[in-house]
């Protein structure tokens, strides 16, 4: 758990009535954001360089941190969008790369 799931998200867990099903959503999400990237797990540097936040608004945000953060800079990547949906046996995410208007990718 401590080497796919960051101190935050391990946090928001515990205040969750329903913890299997949030850590299934936001592995799926993680796995959805380094897909966006063309990258596989194993390339991953660490799963904990992919962040997954809930805002204020409780709309889910992507955090990149160590090598996640400099490809997407690279990239000229300016934030990663998120949909996440779970019932009882099956959790889906779809990401999706937002770049910036000079970036050319």
């Amino acid at each position: 758990m401590r080497r796919t799931f960051t101190e935050t998200e391990l946090a928001a867990a515990e205040l969750r009535p329903d913890t299997g099903n949030y850590f299934a959503k936001v592995f799926a999400a993680k796995e959805a954001v380094f897909k966006c990237f063309g990258i596989d797990g194993d390339s991953l540097g660490s799963w904990r360089e992919i962040e997954i936040l809930d805002s204020e608004e409780r709309r889910p945000e992507v955090n990149l941190t160590g090598s996640m953060g400099t490809l997407a800079s690279d990239r000229g990547v300016e934030r990663v969008l998120l949909s996440l949906s779970y019932d009882t046996d099956y959790a889906i995410a779809i990401a999706a790369l937002v770049e910036g208007a000079g970036s050319g990718v």
